[in-house]
């Protein structure tokens, strides 16, 4: 990458580098080719401006950080990007990440105005650049599977405990090692599927039928 441009307090959207799917942010590539402080951010369209979904702050202060980075996001800081998010990086001083104009597939637009480091910000006037790829991506990684946390569990209910539809038999527990998956649901993967129902039914009459005082 040999272009660099020299812009104080510039944010930059990668408007048409987007996700096309969805999953985790797991982190940074990019070169670094002036010091100070970056922001690496994700940015979601809403209406007419963009929301700031996640933000990480860098600061390279000495010569030897002149280079390319990957910069990893932990595990449990990863958040959860979805399909049309974009790419974007913001500096209060002067610009630290360099680009290439030359011709090819990897060129991209990018809009360049005030930008924030926290956000929102409507990203509609400033400059847009055309023919450019900067040198930064981000990487992405697979959400983890949500999960019960008191599953295998044995649970056994007297033959004289009235039980009546509505009633609560086990309440389960479930939880999700990424952040932002916070919004879980529970339900049966078939709905009418009744064989569940029908074991427990079944499982309860032989045990009637098998009791000689609950016989008639």
């Amino acid at each position: 990458m040999g272009c660099f441009v020299l812009l104080n307090g510039a944010g930059y959207l990668a408007k048409a580098y987007i996700l096309d799917c969805c999953g985790l942010l797991s982190g940074f590539n990019v070169e670094i080719a002036g010091l100070g402080t970056i922001y690496l951010q994700i940015w979601r369209q809403s209406v007419s401006t963009y929301k700031l979904v996640h933000s990480s702050q860098y600061t390279f202060s000495t010569a030897d950080a002149l280079t390319v980075h990957y910069l990893p996001i932990d595990d449990a800081d990863q958040p959860t990007i979805l399909e049309n998010d974009m790419l974007g990086w913001y500096t209060s001083g002067t610009d630290m990440v360099p680009y290439d104009n030359g011709a090819g597939a990897v060129n991209q637009n990018y809009r360049v105005d005030a930008g924030s480091a926290s956000g929102p910000t409507p990203f509609n006037s400033g400059s847009l650049l055309s023919g450019r790829s900067y040198a930064i991506n981000f990487v992405t990684a697979v959400n983890s599977a949500p999960f019960f946390t008191n599953g295998g569990t044995k649970v056994s209910f007297l033959d004289t405990k009235t039980v009546s539809l509505g009633i609560t038999l086990y309440q389960m527990s479930f939880t999700d090692d990424n952040k932002d998956d916070t919004a879980l649901t529970v339900e049966m993967t078939n709905a009418a599927d009744t064989t569940f129902i029908s074991d427990l039914r079944r499982k309860l009459c032989n045990r009637f039928n098998a009791h000689p005082l609950l016989q008639k």
